[in-house]
């Protein structure tokens, strides 16, 4: 027996993690059900076996190429084949082989698969559904798009910081060379003036000798720092806190807001049209969102329609979920058409997010310059200051 951790929610709506023992992924993912638990996915306990995990560009370029071999009717198992003998990325090449010879064996797809994904809720739920309704092709070029929307999404923002991180890098040299260049060879001049000086000489000086002193201690400092924030950023408790603090913005709340529910409802119409239940599709939705706050909301609405309680009343109650397509779902539940109409909210959605970006993005690049222009600025006539204030003492 193998030791397993299923992810998914409790009967109260919560994200939860729960210890298994089972055979293989499947029978842990029953065993959490019976249980009481809505299990979305599950992973061996022991993060030490030498599992990789698929990177987003290998994942991405596996669901892409599958879904068109499926698509041409080609077997998963003489798929799986052709892409490990064709594929240029050597990483990706062992993966797919293994789960050739998982599938070969009479292991599914989504089974032999959920092992390498990183969180596998959303696209080994998809792939369950696709299996179980018959249409495999479908579910992965449903997969295969979600994932490219969100590598395209990834590389606008990062496109974006490239210049504001060339900036900042840019600003943090000129700083260190008037702290460490400039500034000693005028500290004779200021220290000449003694107790005369300016206050901006004599905050200059103290800032280069403490550099030169601690410099290293310091950089040091901000490394280790950097790297604690980094492990931490996902942790429950950081994620948290972080959701809290940007939904508390005024133009950054909305937008993650609008971005999660469009995330969630297109995941959700895409499973529904895959022929999965409203409820179930609603989990999976959940996990295919990124803010805590967004996933503890569709958990209590798939736990409201599992009771019988209106979609559109559920989703109105959720401040975490953006509201200005509440309509648009509430007009699908009414006519029978949930899936279409959640497909339009996201889409909606979608358009807001991308123009709020991209408003965000040309305006991103003008601040930062005159916020880090006016820093090196200002350290420029803190020293003309106090040259200027050491030539008037003299006189």
């Amino acid at each position: 027996m193998a030791h397993w951790l299923v992810e998914g929610y409790g009967s109260d709506g919560t994200p939860a993690t729960w210890p298994v023992e089972a055979a293989d992924v499947t029978l842990a993912m029953a065993e959490a059900a019976r249980a009481g638990h809505v299990a979305l996915t599950a992973r061996p306990a022991h993060s030490g076996d030498g599992t990789k995990r698929l990177r987003a560009a290998d994942l991405l370029a596996l669901m892409s190429e599958l879904a068109a071999l499926a698509a041409a009717k080609i077997p998963l198992a003489d798929a799986l084949a052709t892409i490990a003998e064709a594929t240029p990325r050597k990483m990706l090449r062992p993966i797919v082989e293994d789960l050739r010879k998982a599938v070969s064996s009479g292991a599914t797809l989504s089974d032999a698969l959920a092992r390498y994904l990183p969180e596998g809720g959303f696209i080994t739920g998809s792939l369950r559904t696709g299996e179980a309704s018959g249409n495999f092709a479908g579910a992965l070029q449903r997969i295969t798009v979600q994932l490219q929307r969100r590598n395209a999404t990834g590389r606008m923002i990062r496109g974006a910081l490239v210049y504001p991180a060339i900036l900042l890098g840019v600003t943090i040299l000129s700083l260190l060379v008037i702290l460490l260049g400039v500034v000693p060879n005028l500290a004779p001049l200021f220290q000449s003036a003694g107790d005369a000086a300016p206050a901006s000489a004599r905050i200059l000086i103290a800032m280069a000798d403490g550099l030169r002193a601690h410099g290293v201690s310091i950089a040091v400092g901000l490394t280790v720092v950097g790297l604690m924030g980094w492990r931490l950023h996902k942790h429950p408790a950081m994620v948290g806190l972080l959701q809290k603090t940007f939904d508390a913005t005024p133009v950054l709340g909305p937008m993650l807001r609008a971005s999660d529910s469009a995330a969630a409802l297109r995941v959700a119409a895409d499973l529904l049209e895959g022929g999965g239940t409203l409820p179930d599709a609603l989990t999976l939705a959940a996990e295919a969102t990124r803010a805590t706050s967004a996933r503890e909301a569709l958990a209590r609405i798939g736990s409201g329609v599992r009771t019988g309680q209106p979609l559109a009343d559920l989703y109105r109650g959720e401040a975490a979920l953006s509201q200005p397509v509440a309509g648009l779902i509430a007009v699908g539940a009414e006519t029978g058409r949930l899936a279409p109409m959640m497909t339009s909210a996201a889409e909606v959605l979608e358009r807001e997010v991308e123009t709020a970006s991209r408003r965000l993005i040309a305006l991103l690049p003008p601040v930062m310059t005159l916020l880090l222009g006016g820093l090196v600025g200002g350290f420029s006539m803190a020293i003309l200051s106090a040259i200027l204030s050491v030539n008037d003492v003299a006189f």
